[in-house]
């Protein structure tokens, strides 16, 4: 057998598997810890930016504030000391604190104008200069713009810097009316870069402990499958290479588990595949020596049956042939012809009941019986029956029986003489006519009862008539389906033969059973004997 070749082991597979499991765990990790960073990170901005929010709303006047908006003299207004000192207010803490924007403006319906914006990072707006919203802006503006406001954060992207967050305080003057907005902007880029820093610090030590860890566990692997497998693996090759030699399998594997269950198992499985090899063996040798010995019972069971063609070359006045095939090494059926004197022709078919070795002894007694008996007493075949049924009746211990059809013919007159013990009916063939049953009367069985008796009955048999006798492994034969051959197709399957030769009748016969079975394993003997008068 050759050898299989494996792409990859188990060992490489567990670090593979490893490997890819300790990845899975660091994104996992780190998208979990990203996200939950992030959202705090952003919270803590919106606390920030609101809070730089509400201390420039808390911080300006909003008196002036209205002083300023719709002013025609910026110019006069850049020099007054309180819008100088508000400017310089909100560009300190945008230095200091790395705001992005920071800003006063009045809220409009579809814009808004600047009345300070700190210029410090980016270019700064002018005094009045109108700019409109960004997306989602007037919406949150009509939520911050009131005397309660809801705190909330804005995110949007501003051209030229990207992502940025946005929170609004209203700004009141000395009536506590509303009369603008302070803003405090800041870049989602602090929040992308703390981020990444946040998850650096964190990753690396995971990072550590799950390599670690991915080490520990195939170290541990490695010992208790890896290396335990190996050794079922080249204990098992060696078991297969000595399994004809008493030698045990030891397996030094400890793992306490089920490895350890498995070595013990290859062990047993050891030990048994041993003694079976051994049993395998035996019986091996010994149904050799029953096939040798079967091989011998059909030889001698073969040279029982006459089967020497023409068996009377001498005699001008019939045809006759017979066949027999078996089921098994050796069969139950069994035919016999022989001339009781120059006039008379005695014709046997018979099957012994059941198969093999116990049918084949049965039947070889039975035949010898007949044999005998038609020889030393009578020309009757019923008398004839009726003495072998008692001599097979006393000595039948093993309960077998036998159906017998025996004829004898009286040659110079055509005159058949006949006796049924339980046998398949005979088909007679008229010279110009068709193959036909003939239902004769049955007796009983040999060897059911020692007083059994039996009738017997004559046909008149012309020049050119044929008899056609069989056991039920003709009409029994048997498909794959299980459908039986049949009386019918036996019978239609003799009027479509080509000759009324005794010889072509039967190989034609077994030709016939043969396209009906289709290859089916058959489990009866099937055996025939044909006469046919030739003057």
């Amino acid at each position: 057998m050759k050898k299989k070749k494996y792409g990859r082991s188990i060992g490489r597979k567990t670090v593979y598997g490893l490997i890819v499991l300790g990845i899975v765990m660091i994104i996992a990790v780190s998208g979990c810890v990203a996200f939950i960073y992030q959202r705090q990170t952003l919270d803590n901005f919106q606390d920030i930016t609101s809070g730089y929010a509400k201390s420039a709303a808390e911080y300006i006047d909003g008196d002036y504030v209205k002083k300023y908006a719709h002013s025609e003299n910026k110019k006069a207004f850049y020099n007054d000391p309180y819008y100088k000192e508000v400017q310089k207010y909100l560009d300190t803490i945008q230095k200091n604190t790395g705001l992005a924007y920071y800003y006063v403006f009045i809220p409009y319906e579809n814009d808004m104008e600047y009345i300070w914006d700190s210029d410090t990072i980016h270019s700064a707006e002018d005094l009045n200069q109108r700019e409109g919203y960004m997306e989602g802006g007037k919406e949150f503006v009509q939520k911050t713009f009131r005397k309660n406001p809801k705190p909330g954060i804005l995110v949007g992207n501003e051209e030229g810097i990207g992502q940025i967050s946005c929170s609004f305080y209203p700004i009141f003057d000395s009536d506590h009316n509303l009369v603008a907005l302070a803003g405090a902007d800041t870049t989602m880029e602090q929040v992308k870069v703390r981020l990444l820093h946040f998850i650096l610090a964190v990753m690396i030590p995971v990072l550590t402990v799950i390599i670690i860890a991915i080490l520990a566990w195939y170290r541990y692997m490695k010992k208790k499958l890896i290396i335990p497998l190996h050794t079922l693996n080249s204990v098992s090759k060696t078991m297969a290479l000595n399994l004809k030699e008493d030698m045990d399998v030891e397996l030094d594997i400890n793992t306490h588990d089920e490895i350890e269950e498995l070595a013990d198992s290859f062990e047993y499985m050891n030990t048994e595949i041993r003694d079976y090899i051994h049993q395998v063996e035996t019986l091996t040798s010994e149904k050799e020596r029953i096939g040798a010995e079967l091989d011998i019972a059909r030889n001698i069971q073969d040279g029982m049956l006459p089967q020497t063609f023409p068996p009377f070359p001498d005699r001008s006045d019939f045809d006759l042939y017979a066949s027999m095939k078996a089921a098994k090494e050796v069969g139950g059926d069994f035919y016999d012809y022989f001339l009781l004197d120059d006039d008379h022709l005695a014709l046997v078919i018979a099957d012994v009941s059941g198969k093999g070795v116990p049918a084949a002894l049965t039947m070889m007694a039975t035949k010898i019986l007949i044999n005998n008996t038609a020889l030393s007493h009578s020309t009757s075949p019923a008398k004839i029956l009726e003495e072998v049924n008692k001599q097979v009746t006393e000595s039948n211990r093993a309960d077998m029986f036998v159906t017998v059809w025996l004829g004898i013919l009286e040659i110079s007159t055509g005159t058949l003489t006949c006796s049924n013990a339980g046998h398949e009916y005979p088909v007679i063939y008229r010279e110009g006519k068709s193959f036909e049953l003939f239902k004769d009367k049955h007796g009983l069985v040999l060897g059911a009862m020692s007083e059994s008796k039996y009738s017997e009955y004559t046909i008149q048999l012309e020049k050119g008539d044929v008899i056609y006798v069989y056991t039920d492994g003709v009409p029994e034969a048997t498909d794959e389906e299980g459908k039986q051959m049949g009386m019918d197709y036996m019978v239609s399957a003799l009027n479509n033969m080509p000759s009324t030769d005794p010889e072509t009748i039967i190989n034609e016969m077994y030709n016939a059973i043969d396209d009906f079975i289709q290859g089916a394993e058959q489990f009866d003997d099937t055996t025939m004997l044909c006469l046919r008068i030739k003057k």
